[in-house]
């Protein structure tokens, strides 16, 4: 009887090695993938002390993170050194220099037209107020002078 245990146990274990394994492996792979202990029991769903006590998982992980970080600085010291040119920068902030420049010179042609619009308006304003004055005074005489007229047609 003790042989059969001993022989499920060693299964289990043999099992449990295979996807310890497995789960090392995905992450080794993905680097989307965390390199820790409870990435493995994620992965695996076996408890955390079932792979600590396997040594060698630990130091595959600490392996797998200090290949990530020497992937890394290799990438960013790889990087290549671009040759700056000035002279097209220079070009490039003139053209944008002078679009905004004549921008500018559009803009203050039509402030000054719309300018002289308003004092044409506003001399039209103050003249037809004035004539509308005139207009009015004329039609108050009139209405004084029909009023007599009708007071003298009255009288009559």
């Amino acid at each position: 009887m003790t042989e059969a245990y001993e022989a499920k146990n060693q299964n289990d274990f043999e099992e449990n090695t295979r996807q310890i394994n497995a789960a090392i492996y995905q992450i080794s792979t993905n680097d989307n993938l965390k390199a820790t202990i409870s990435e493995i029991v994620a992965i695996t769903g076996l408890h955390r002390n079932t792979i600590s006590l396997r040594g060698w998982a630990a130091g595959r992980l600490i392996a797998i993170k200090e290949e990530r970080k020497a992937r890394a600085a290799e990438l960013t010291s790889k990087k290549p050194t671009e040759k700056v040119d000035f002279k097209n920068q220079l070009n490039l902030a003139l053209d944008e220099l002078c679009f905004w420049h004549n921008s500018a010179l559009i803009k203050d042609k039509e402030i000054k037209s719309l300018q002289r619009q308003l004092s044409l308006q506003q001399e039209a304003k103050s003249f037809w107020e004035g004539e509308a004055k005139k207009s009015r005074e004329a039609c108050k005489e009139l209405e004084d002078r029909v009023n007599k007229l009708q007071g003298l047609f009255e009288a009559l």
